[in-house]
């Protein structure tokens, strides 16, 4: 009868590998996987992360654009959409401007008269006007040369008849305030252009009285600041007497022109 060495059950235990252990490559498998799946999710999220602040980021700039777009949408430049190198129609030449005032355009000073031109266009008014003049001694006639018309209120009036109280003495012109005159002792005729020019280089001074006879010439301009208050033009006048007689009672003619603006 033949003996056999009898089983160690702990070599037979511990030699052999349990069926129900997992094998080394399979737990190494298994561990690798779920790292794996933790490395994806945590990209996924990274990305979804840096999505939304790109999001965020361009939702503020869009709105600071609106805001400033309603703020500043009144003074925005328009946008040239014309194409290039298309017909477009050339600035016209620039229009007139307004020229600045010269010395003839300026606004009087009160008291200042414009100087007379003698090259400018006098419009004529009316022509050889007689007038009648009588006065007691002492006692005046005021004269307004815008129609004429004697007998005129002083404030109207451009010069004024007096009659003389001494025997054979002439009766006198005086000028009113602001009227310039020039008398001409014998003329044949005077335009306003040679009145103008009297006027500018043999003007009479204020308040000398101008002796009348018959010959007698006088160039009156009236005053300039009466004619803006009562809103008519300036005259231009030539007062030429033609006869005087007792008690110097004086006829005249008078012929006047519109002083141009």
């Amino acid at each position: 009868m033949s003996s056999e060495p009898p089983k160690n059950p702990a070599v037979s235990q511990a030699g052999a590998p349990s069926p129900h252990a997992p094998s080394g490559a399979a737990a190494s498998a298994r561990v690798s996987g779920t790292k794996g799946r933790s490395g994806m999710a945590l990209g996924v999220a990274v990305i979804a992360l840096v999505v939304a602040v790109v999001a965020a980021a361009t939702a503020v700039v869009a709105l600071q654009r609106a805001s400033e777009t309603q703020r500043g949408g009144s003074t925005a430049a328009p946008v040239d959409d014309t194409p290039a190198g298309s017909d477009q129609e050339e600035p016209g030449p620039p229009g007139p401007t307004s020229a600045s005032p010269t010395a003839d355009d300026r606004p009087l000073a009160p008291g200042e008269e414009r100087p007379l031109n003698p090259e400018a266009t006098f419009t004529l008014k009316y022509e050889k006007e007689t007038l009648i003049l009588r006065a007691a001694c002492g006692r005046g006639l005021h004269i307004d040369l815008d129609e004429p018309r004697v007998g005129a209120p002083e404030n109207v009036a451009d010069v004024k008849f007096e009659a003389s109280c001494s025997d054979g003495a002439p009766p006198e012109l005086k000028l009113g305030s602001g009227v310039a005159g020039s008398p001409v002792d014998s003329a044949a005729s005077l335009s306003a252009a040679d009145c103008a020019q009297l006027l500018r280089t043999a003007r009479l001074g204020q308040g000398i009285p101008i002796p009348l006879q018959p010959g007698v010439m006088v160039c009156v301009l009236t005053s300039a600041a009466t004619a803006r208050e009562l809103g008519i033009s300036q005259k231009l006048a030539v007062f030429e007497v033609k006869a005087v007689g007792g008690g110097g009672a004086t006829t005249a003619e008078v012929t006047a022109w519109e002083v141009p603006r």
